[in-house]
């Protein structure tokens, strides 16, 4: 099974060996030939093509090039720096459950280094450290992500639907629903909505009837004491340990907190700044009635941008069960 252990051990292996040896990983599920090795000295993770020759950008922390052994083409990924082990383990198992059941090579290649991609640009311009307000909005999603798998919902359907650490409009969308998760503080009466967008449907169910939005509101308390009590660090370990029977959406759990640029070992809000669920309340935010700005109808073209309070007490009509 690949997963962070098998990584980490791997790698290890291959540092002590300290040979070019390049070794197969070998997994049905990956339609890429995968190898682990040394290239020019430096860990290095190889997948082998047969197609035209793809266009690659590199980072300063990895080098991406096209290598040739004979006849054999591969596609590398080449750690420059020692320090970020631990990130480029992070980044072997995000791009293994990239390419994961892949039907075509062509697939492939394509979400592989589309991947890599989105790495590439979070190391150009990594977000700055966690602020306490950053850590209880990323402490909510993450709590209704565990929600989610209390609930029953799949591991891997349920990592797959988080899309908010990308910068979309809604923190989770599912097959034919979206969720929004907002954080408050004990005394809020308020929650802010941050754009036309975050309460109407995503593009991909412009065509689609029916479609489900809710609004999650969850009230945290700030450096409460009791039994309850979490840091960020605790829930990420939460949810990691619930998803170590899906390595596949584990990796990507993982490379998805990476992202947020969480220090989960030594970051002060991520590890000191307590916290406590008050309660977690769901508002049927498609109802035709439920009280938002949209794109449409009614808001003239000329508004390209707003942002605005709902009134908790005044939406409890529109509570709920999720």
């Amino acid at each position: 099974m690949i997963n962070s252990d098998f990584i980490s051990k791997r790698f290890q292996e291959t540092l002590e060996m300290k040979t070019p040896n390049i070794r197969l990983i070998r997994d049905k599920n990956l339609p890429l030939k995968c190898f682990t090795g040394l290239v020019d000295g430096k860990l290095g993770l190889l997948f082998s093509y047969e197609g035209n020759e793809p266009d690659l950008r590199s980072s300063s922390a990895v080098e991406a090039k096209i290598l040739e052994s004979r006849g054999d083409h591969f596609i590398a990924f080449i750690l420059n720096d020692r320090s970020f082990q631990g990130m480029f383990e992070v980044l072997f198992a995000d791009l293994l459950e990239s390419i994961t059941n892949k039907k075509t090579e062509s697939q492939a290649i394509s979400e592989l280094l589309s991947r890599f991609e989105r790495w590439r640009q979070f190391w150009k311009n990594p977000p700055s450290a966690l602020s306490e307000e950053k850590t209880r909005g990323l402490a909510g999603e993450l709590y209704y992500l565990e929600y989610c798998l209390k609930q029953g919902l799949s591991a891997r359907d349920t990592v797959k639907a988080w899309h908010g650490i990308d910068g979309a409009d809604q923190d989770f969308v599912f097959e034919n629903s979206w969720v929004e998760v907002k954080t408050i503080r004990q005394a809020a009466t308020e929650v802010e909505i941050s754009s036309l967008e975050q309460l109407s449907n995503p593009s991909e169910f412009i065509k689609t009837s029916d479609v489900k939005g809710t609004l999650a509101v969850i009230r945290m308390h700030d450096d409460p004491t009791g039994d309850e009590v979490f840091t960020l660090s605790d829930l990420y370990n939460r949810i990691s340990l619930r998803l170590t029977e899906s390595p596949e959406a584990h990796a990507e759990f993982v490379a998805s907190v990476y992202r947020t640029g969480a220090n989960l070992d030594k970051g002060q809000n991520e590890t000191k700044l307590k916290l406590r669920v008050e309660n977690m309340r769901f508002y049927s935010a498609n109802s035709p009635d439920f009280p938002k700005l949209t794109r449409t109808p009614g808001i003239p073209e000329a508004v390209t941008k707003a942002k605005y309070w709902l009134s908790l007490p005044a939406i409890e009509p529109w509570m709920t069960e999720e």
